[in-house]
């Protein structure tokens, strides 16, 4: 008997053990067993080793991740199995519930020979706009229920026709077992609708010849695709862009692109593993520098798309109709998630008929998405000529990421009557307010599963979306929490509702430090040992701090069951609250309040005169600054760079999206530097700028404090003198990377009894390391000092990845607090 989890569902695995194990005269049968297979066979000892060893190489994994029971009574078999070896066959046999579903099948973008079949006329899939085999197509987003099968899937409702049934039931067809079977005589199918709902093409063809005349005449269309509803236009119609912004109320943020590669090589360049990455099955939207600059003085080819930005995002198809759509109309399209900015994705029909923003026309299919995603967000990050990954958005494709927290060892022999997690605490992590998602750790070995992106929770459709996902997904993994753990900030959404579930389900909550969490996330991607101390940088935004304040400029020193604060950022008032996140010069007014008098009235000026409107009121913020003792307090490295951001002329008064003036201080940075070499720091750096490194600077802290304001004092006497802003804002890269290099190097260097004893490793984390030439910076500066910098690759950075971290910190504590809790409905918040 031979226990097989991990991704081994919606890939066509059964067929293929099954014809591996008749081609060694093994008898017996194979069936999908929770979120994995089960083979129930009967073999001579000889070829039962050879039989795991080649199906191990068949699927590139390690032997020893098979749990091989190799001496079990065939009594202990299915009625299918023991059938089967009595006809000395091999066959693939009814699906088994399991305990175990941690290894949920992920979708995948169409495939090579799916595209032919589209393509060919004569074919029997020929312009079936919704095909997909073992190889590709939806797997998370029809999924009802495990295992993955037809029958617990979207595609239950579609009866196969002849043709497909015979295919499925041939041990010799490539399309055996292929659940997701189909054709234009079965379905789904794909209809065109006007914006009222009417029909208006059905035939694939005439579908396809009317969908690209209306893009092509500048019209804006809503596509239904595997995980919710995109709008679509032509990127290069300035004005069905224009629309697009207003329908969606998104007026500045970056729109992806959509296209064929030859379509998008104008503008990007598409080669190597960045071709690679996006061809591969989760079709990313991939982060890549443009070729068209600003400093060129062209005007920019695809107006409006991603308005003054050096960098582009672009995907390739993912589905059938994407790629026919894209040929006919031979121009990239504009795809973007349809719904306002910041709610959630539209993904049912009926949804989309009601919402108030109507596009000119709708392509919707009838197959039901079970569970709407998002399109996975990839930067491109370039490093020395070379180019890494870092996971911004964990969407379709991506998510549920599913990753173990140690090592791997042989495991023991197994009850099939039982699950494997008995005994083992369940942790459901809550995540934060922005760009949430959640996570579960569970099970001996420790497995981790993160959960899709959810989106920013203060917006109530959004909130509501999430109360209802929580449920269903711990329901699809089929875990039951034994400890629920939370983010200490007392107002955020999530965890509110992760109080509310632990008094639903009487267990324990434990709120956990984000930035702690942060720095977590990154040590359980890198399988780093889980109680063993390690420094992190975390650059961040805001999370509630042990103190009260909000932190966000962190030197902590932490493992997975705690931390302690070895260095801050010198906090700053935090003027107006969260109106400082929006509104820039609130925090120049802030971070200016300790220079002189007479620089402090040139920037109150220089404010004034740049938005004389608000002028009056910029002058009264500006007194509030000097009672700094009344204001909440921040340590915050991404308000430090939207103060910078103004006091360097960043030219909104408020901003509509989340690190825009932040966004803007990087370009600027990189137009004195050629983005892809990274400047030298030795000249740009003078110690003027670092008096008393370990110091506290003159501030009450209880720890030591990287105090900015020797080099904001540099930066205003420098651009009175009429220093470029370029310039300028790539010195206040290079001095916050060296900021925190010094500090953490001060720390190690100089017996400190809490520096770390056996490790050289520094963990990077926080929403500001998504800043590619802040990372890279501070990269080279720690390896010139011998550390080894770690920055999450799949695992986002941002708070997109913060239940990650979250959930492995509770399952490192779950054992104590489980065991003292009293059961009793009254869960105490640790």
């Amino acid at each position: 008997m031979l226990h097989c989890e991990g991704h081994f569902q919606g890939c066509g695995a059964r067929p293929r053990v099954q014809r591996l194990a008749s081609a060694l005269g093994i008898w017996g049968a194979v069936c999908n067993e929770g979120a994995g297979l089960l083979v129930q066979a009967l073999a001579p000892p000889d070829n039962w080793q050879v039989f795991v060893q080649q199906l191990a190489r068949e699927f590139a994994v390690e032997p020893e991740l098979f749990c091989n029971e190799s001496q079990v009574s065939t009594d202990n078999f299915s009625g299918e199995a023991r059938h089967a070896i009595a006809g000395r066959r091999f066959v693939i046999g009814a699906s088994m519930p399991g305990a175990r579903r941690l290894y949920v099948p992920l979708d995948r973008g169409i495939c090579a020979a799916c595209v032919g079949e589209v393509e060919q006329p004569g074919s029997p899939r020929y312009q079936h706009l919704l095909n997909a085999c073992i190889r590709c197509g939806p797997r998370y987003t029809a999924l009802r229920r495990l295992p993955f099968d037809r029958e617990s899937s979207a595609l239950a409702g579609f009866p196969l026709c002849d043709a497909c049934q015979q295919a499925f039931s041939d041990p010799h067809n490539p399309r055996c077992h292929e659940q997701l079977i189909s054709c234009r005589h079965c379905g789904p199918r794909y209809r065109l609708e006007n914006a009222g709902g009417d029909m208006l093409a059905l035939e694939p063809g005439q579908l396809l010849a009317d969908a690209a005349g209306r893009l092509a005449a500048g019209q804006v269309l809503a596509i239904q695709g595997m995980g919710g509803f995109h709008l679509c236009c032509d990127a290069t119609n300035a004005a069905a862009v224009a629309r697009i912004r207003h329908i969606k109320q998104r007026p500045v943020k970056p729109f992806a692109v959509m296209g064929h590669p030859e379509q998008l090589a104008p503008y990007v360049d598409i080669s190597g593993v960045v071709a690679d990455r996006l061809r591969s099955p989760a079709r990313p939207v991939m982060i890549l520098l443009r070729r068209h600059r600003e400093a060129s003085g062209h005007a920019d080819p695809l107006p409006g798309v991603a308005p003054g930005l050096t960098r582009l995002g672009v995907m390739l198809p993912s589905t059938a109709l994407q790629h026919l759509l894209l040929k006919r109309l031979d121009r990239p399209l504009v795809v973007t998630s349809a719904n306002r900015s910041g709610e959630p994705l539209l993904f049912r029909h009926r949804d989309l008929l009601a919402w108030d923003q109507k596009p000119d026309a709708l392509i919707v299919h009838d197959r039901v998405i079970e569970q709407p995603v998002e399109d996975p967000v990839i930067h491109a990050v370039f490093r020395d000529g070379h180019i890494a990954e870092q996971s911004i958005r964990l969407g379709r494709g991506l998510a549920p990421l599913t990753l173990p927290l140690q090592p791997m060892h042989p495991p023991q022999r197994r009850d099939t009557t039982r699950s494997r997690t008995s005994g083992a605490p369940t942790i459901l992590a809550m995540g934060g307010e922005l760009k949430n998602s959640v996570a579960v750790v569970t099970g001996s070995p420790a497995t981790l599963v993160v959960s899709p992106y959810q989106g920013d929770l203060f917006h109530a459709s959004t909130l509501q979306a999430y109360r209802e996902f929580v449920p269903r997904f711990t329901e699809l993994l089929s875990v039951t929490p034994t400890l629920i753990v939370i983010d200490s900030h007392p107002d955020y959404h999530a965890s509110r509702f992760g109080r509310e579930l632990a008094a639903q389900w009487q267990v324990p909550v434990i709120a956990v430090q984000h930035h702690h969490a942060h720095a977590v996330a990154v040590m359980a991607e890198y399988q780093l040992p889980l109680d063993q101390k390690v420094p992190a940088i975390v650059m961040d935004g805001l999370g509630w701090g042990d103190d009260h304040t909000l932190w966000g400029g962190e030197l902590l020193l932490c493992d997975a069951r705690g931390y302690e604060r070895l260095a801050t950022l010198k906090p700053f008032p935090l003027l107006g609250g969260q109106q400082a996140a929006r509104q820039p010069w609130r925090n120049a007014l802030a971070l200016v309040r300790h220079l002189s008098g007479a620089w402090q009235s040139r920037v109150l000026s220089a404010l004034v005169s740049r938005f004389p409107e608000q002028g009056r009121f910029i002058t009264a913020t500006a007194g509030l600054a000097q009672q700094h003792d009344k204001a909440l307090m921040t340590s915050s490295v991404g308000r430090l760079f939207d103060g910078v951001a103004a006091l360097l002329g960043f030219p909104a008064y408020e901003i509509h999206d989340e690190a825009e003036a932040a966004l803007w201080l990087q370009q600027q940075a990189e137009r004195a530097a050629e983005p892809l070499k990274l400047p030298e720091d030795n000249n740009l750096c003078p110690q003027a700028w670092f008096p008393d490194p370990v110091g506290s600077h003159g501030s009450d802290m209880a720890v030591p404090t990287i105090n900015p304001e020797p080099f904001l004092d540099y930066l205003l006497r420098a651009l009175a003198q009429g220093a470029s802003v370029p310039g300028l804002a790539l010195e206040f890269h290079v001095w916050l990377a060296q900021a925190f290099r010094r500090q953490l190097a001060t720390l190690c260097n100089t017996g400190n009894r809490k520096a770390p004893a056996n490790t050289r490793q520094v963990v990077l984390s926080g929403g500001v390391m998504q800043n590619e030439l802040v990372t890279g910076l501070l990269e080279n500066a720690l390896r010139k000092d011998g550390f080894e910098p770690l920055l999450s690759r799949q695992i986002p950075v941002n708070d997109n990845g913060l239940a990650a971290g979250q959930a492995v910190i509770g399952y490192m504590q779950a054992q104590q607090v489980v065991s003292s809790h009293p059961n009793n409905g009254n869960p105490q918040c640790v």
